[in-house]
């Protein structure tokens, strides 16, 4: 026995600890009882069970089965969670028991947490331990009887009764799709109480958005498929990785995200989605066609023409749909094995059928997928005519080291068709890695020259973000060639193109300096100097710029910063002006904050060790450094 502990060691807090509860609740009187047993020398008598000799463990009941719910936490028919039980569900041993004088529960008990009850049960221990002196028999038998009158007429807590409609109105607050959606607060809801459980199920408009990618929701097919009765009014779900499908309980589902889920097969799949896809827009409300569709990372069995098939079958119902094409967004990210053959066959029909075949295509990302092939064609003039009516177009680091290519000559159009381009078009993000972590380290092989952004951006009157990062093959010049005069550029990312130079730079302050509000021209190297600074300074709603890896000195930082410094004065003297013209309504046109004023430095050799040290810790430390307050 020596260096071992003894088995009988521990029995106090073995039966706190380790006992489940009773379905009467917690005897407090028997453990006043055994506690000054435990500590006296009578247990070391105790015969203990012969090495190796194990109790064997009978099979668990039907009341031991735990149900979990969504969150994995038990609903009911638990033996260790007694705080919720549905009505109707009584276990018959807390029937009986609650026959009997002075066991039976108050109803106002029934909606106390777990963690209160829990509470209580520590005070009257604390309590129990002050009646007397636990080492001898009759501080023993006094605490029993104290526990015993304490267990009976202790006061019970009173619940707090809401209303059902307030705490269905507090449930729609929480769940809201901004506030995080349905998981976890809803789910949780659901194993609070009898009352919020009724609350909960009595709102089926709180299920609207249920995102099972919260970090601790593993929720099995199984639980997903009790649940989804209640989801009549979802609109947004995504699964993280689940392969349930509750297509037939969802009939108003418009947002569909199967992102990294792998265990899908090709046919099941297909015929999944084209019954959400030619799902009709009812008058009344009553059914919603999908029509938002998130396949990044996903795995679709056969492995290496799964995903094609799904993606081929998903574009071609909107030709199929009666009401006709329906799809606003898909997403496509992150695939190595997808191919252009699905996208090819959509806009090739389109051309056949001498109209727009994904007319309500609004967002296409395909970034960072087809890493495996090295032949990803794309049709420019037919991508346009499919597409009218696109507005963000996602091709970073498509085809990976291959490169995507497009066709060298432009492709004839069907009588009648309007000129080539994409008339919407607000985001275009063409770069050859959109992977921050890679800064500095190179960049993956792109195609995309003059001609390929100039036929890209054709009448695009309405563009605001355009990322050519990476694009070496471009000239100083392309900027002018392929940006409409018109268009109201917000943001710029030029990092590591050909077209990241200080001439190029001028041309946008030049151009649409007074929309300009980022730029990124990071590893520039020599191209980049103080004129490029210099320039920028001259636009007045720039808050981000990006100039890590540039030849900018110490000079050109602390000019831009003077010129974000008196643009954000501007800025609040328009607003104190607008203040007092509208007699302190506060409601002008300089009404909207200015963001704060960032910059990245880092990698600048031509600036001074201090300055450069300073900007690693924040922009308060390198305005310090520059003597700027």
């Amino acid at each position: 026995m020596k260096g071992r502990r003894p088995r009988w060691q521990g029995l106090h807090g073995g039966l706190i600890h380790r006992c489940s509860w009773p379905p009467g609740g917690l005897n407090l009187s028997a453990v006043a009882a055994l506690k000054p047993l435990a500590n006296t020398d009578s247990l070391r008598q105790l015969p203990m069970a012969p090495k190796g000799h194990h109790r064997p463990r009978s099979a668990p009941t039907k009341r031991q089965r735990r149900t979990v719910g969504l969150l994995g936490i038990a609903l009911e028919a638990s033996s260790e969670d007694e705080d919720y039980r549905p009505a109707g569900r009584r276990p018959a041993a807390a029937a009986a028991a609650a026959a009997g004088a002075g066991t039976q529960r108050a109803a106002a008990d029934e909606d106390v947490p777990l963690a209160q009850r829990r509470r209580q049960l520590h005070a009257q221990q604390r309590r129990l331990s002050g009646a007397g002196s636990p080492g001898s028999p009759a501080g023993a038998a006094a605490a029993g009887a104290a526990g015993a009158a304490a267990a009976a007429a202790a006061p019970t807590v009173p619940a707090v009764h809401l209303p059902e409609e307030v705490l269905c109105a507090i449930l729609r607050l929480a769940c809201a799709p901004e506030a995080g959606g349905a998981i976890p607060t809803a789910a949780a809801a659901t194993c609070v109480s009898r009352s919020w459980r009724a609350a909960a199920l009595a709102c089926p408009d709180i299920w609207r958005h249920v995102d099972l990618s919260w970090r601790r929701c593993r929720p099995s097919d199984a639980a997903i498929s009790r649940a989804a009765p209640r989801w009549a009014h979802l609109t947004s779900l995504s699964l993280a990785g689940r392969a349930a499908l509750v297509a037939d309980s969802c009939p108003l589902l418009a947002s569909l995200s199967l992102a990294h889920c792998t265990q899908f097969s090709d046919r099941g799949l297909c015929a999944a989605l084209s019954t959400m896809l030619l799902r009709p827009a009812a008058p009344d409300g009553s059914s919603a066609p999908l029509r938002r569709l998130d396949l990044s990372f996903i795995q679709v069995s056969p492995k290496v023409s799964g995903l094609d098939l799904v993606v081929r079958e998903v574009l071609a119902q909107q030709a199929r749909n009666p009401g006709g094409p329906v799809l606003e967004e898909l997403v496509v990210e992150g695939c190595p094995l997808l191919t252009h053959q699905g996208l090819r066959a959509a806009t090739e029909a389109s051309a056949e059928a001498g109209r727009p075949l994904l007319a309500a295509l609004r967002h296409l990302n395909l970034s960072q997928s087809a890493g495996a092939r090295s032949d990803f064609a794309i049709n420019l003039e037919r991508l346009q005519y499919s597409c009218p009516s696109l507005q963000r177009l996602c091709l970073n680091g498509l085809c990976g080291a291959y490169a995507w290519s497009f066709n060298a000559t432009p492709s004839q159009l069907p009588p009648g068709a309007p000129p080539p381009g994409f008339p919407l078009l607000r985001v275009c993000q063409v770069a050859a890695k959109s992977n921050p972590d890679m800064a500095g380290l190179g960049t993956g092989a792109t195609n995309v020259n003059d001609a390929c952004l100039t036929r890209l951006l054709a009448h695009s009157p309405l563009l605001e973000e355009l990322d050519v990062g990476g694009c070496e093959r471009l000239s100083p010049d392309c900027l002018a060639t392929a940006i409409h005069p018109a268009a109201p550029l917000r943001h710029a990312l030029l990092a590591r193109s050909g077209a990241c130079c200080d001439e190029a730079v001028a041309f946008l302050a030049d151009r649409f300096g007074p929309t300009l509000e980022a730029v990124d021209l990071s590893w520039g190297g020599g191209r980049i100097t103080d004129a490029a600074a210099a320039a920028l300074a001259r636009c007045p709603r720039l808050h981000s710029v990006g100039l890590a890896g540039t030849a900018v000195t110490t000079g050109g930082v602390r000019q831009l910063l003077l010129a974000a410094d008196r643009h954000a004065a501007e800025v609040e003297a328009s607003r104190a002006g607008s203040s007092t013209g509208s007699g302190g309504g506060g409601g002008g046109g300089g009404g909207q904050g200015r963001q704060a004023f960032t910059i990245d430095v880092s990698s600048c050799r031509g600036l001074e060790r201090g300055v450069r040290q300073a900007a690693t810790q924040g922009m308060r430390q390198l305005r310090s450094a520059l003597g700027l307050p």
